[in-house]
């Protein structure tokens, strides 16, 4: 009996994975991320995810600019101690860390470990691939509620 059990409570735990959107190891949410001021919008993009590894796109777009968009698949990277960044209020928070790499450029994707909806992006040598701007998210961005 036990045999025939175990199949099926794996399957429903895969099953209910999937349907949450979230991943079971880092329990990150699928979905748009967004920060937007009058004068900058920054949208992250999470369409797929794995153990260890994201599908993702990230826009950013000015006014009177031509914006820019990159994406591809960033992988987790694992560390001894869990990496911490802090919210629009000084909060600190224990995030999931991806890495996407393009030659040189480097481009961190931080997410919320408990939460799962916040997000910063941190760019390291992208600004002459990407229209020599700053990839750097420019506050927190919050997971936007589905539509």
């Amino acid at each position: 009996m036990r045999t025939y059990l175990l199949p099926i409570v794996l399957l429903l735990s895969v099953s209910a994975c999937q349907y949450t959107g979230r991943s079971a190891k880092n329990n990150i949410s699928t979905g748009t991320y967004e920060f937007k001021t009058d004068s900058l919008r920054q949208d992250l993009n999470i369409d797929s995810v794995k153990e260890d590894r994201i599908r993702f796109s990230y826009s950013i777009d000015v006014p009177n600019d031509t914006g820019m968009m990159i994406g591809g698949n960033a992988y987790h990277t694992p560390v001894i101690n869990t990496p911490k960044d802090r919210d629009e209020k000084g909060n600190e928070y224990e995030v999931n860390q991806y890495v996407y790499q393009n030659g040189n450029c480097a481009v961190l994707i931080r997410i919320s470990k408990d939460t799962s909806k916040i997000a910063q992006v941190i760019a390291t040598n992208c600004e002459s691939l990407y229209h020599k701007r700053s990839m750097n998210s420019a506050g927190v961005l919050k997971l936007k509620k589905s539509e």
